[in-house]
């Protein structure tokens, strides 16, 4: 396995994950294990706010607004909210048809997914 892994090279393996490439994309970057999205997704979007909080991804989740409803209802207790963002983040990676580690400003690497439909993160 790894002499297959190594003759395939970033940009083999790369294709192999269906990874996209754009004029940002990181060349010799892999995707993040699903543990390390899933737990950096439910971070507390506002931390010192007290009571359960919202999860990150839930908080930038907002600005993503859909007519058809396929975020879901932003709406109910902050439970219900960290219920729907764990049903967004499994829903977006379960269903992955494009990913790309790319870089945008301010940020550093930016590992972003996105659905048949378009939706992602």
């Amino acid at each position: 396995m790894a002499n297959l892994l190594t003759g395939l090279g970033y940009d083999g393996l790369n294709f192999l994950l269906g990874m996209k490439h754009t004029s940002g994309t990181v060349p010799d970057a892999l995707p993040p294990p699903r543990s390390a999205l899933v737990s950096s997704a439910m971070k507390p979007y506002r931390p010192n706010a007290g009571g359960i909080g919202i999860p990150w991804g839930y908080g930038c989740w907002g600005v993503e607004k859909s007519s058809d409803g396929w975020w879901g209802s932003f709406s109910g207790s902050d439970s219900d909210k960290n219920r729907l963002a764990s049903d967004v983040i499994n829903r977006l990676l379960s269903n992955c048809s494009w990913m790309n580690v790319h870089l945008i400003k301010p940020y550093e690497c930016v590992f972003e997914i996105r659905v048949p439909e378009g939706y992602g993160a």
